[in-house]
């Protein structure tokens, strides 16, 4: 099974429709535009979902209760870095800091990164908790990013643009 789909929250989707037309009517022409080149690329999948789709919502919903039930949320402030580009947050071990400006700059794509300050109540998921209950056999992650590998280099084979 193969899922595809677009992200449509957050702060970079936000601040790119802000640039252009209302977010519902951008997300509709991302998504479309996503659809377009994984067709082009032969990139089959079983289902292309949307975050804005309901039923990505009641799925994320029963996914979260689960979390919650078993003890694997918590909450906690958070005091760091954020890069919005990248939508990570960030250990100073993953920057430099420009020395001229003082903003923060990661060390892998060279993406800006702002420094935030205290905000309380962020909700956190322990992943490795999540992991350990999995089945021993299966490791859904590392099958996962095997597969995008195999598809970007196809990408890249067939769109040499997108290099």
């Amino acid at each position: 099974m193969t899922i595809n789909g677009t992200d449509e929250h957050g702060t970079k989707i936000q601040q790119a429709a802000a640039q252009t037309v209302p977010v519902a009517q951008y997300c509709e022409y991302i998504s479309a535009q996503y659809r377009h080149v994984f067709a082009e690329a032969s990139i089959a999948n079983t289902d292309f979902i949307r975050t804005t789709e309901e039923r990505h919502k009641t799925a994320v919903a029963h996914f979260w209760h689960t979390l919650k039930s078993r003890g694997h949320i918590y909450s906690a402030a958070y005091c760091g870095w954020y890069c919005v580009s990248d939508e990570t947050f960030l250990t100073e071990s993953q920057l430099r800091l420009d020395t001229h400006t003082g903003a923060g700059l990661l060390l892998d794509s060279g993406h800006p990164a702002a420094k935030l300050y205290t905000i309380e109540g962020l909700r956190y998921f322990l992943l490795r908790e999540v992991v350990a209950h999995s089945d021993g056999n299966h490791d859904p992650f590392r099958n996962s990013i095997g597969q995008v590998r195999g598809k970007r280099q196809a990408l890249r084979r067939r769109l040499p643009a997108l290099r």
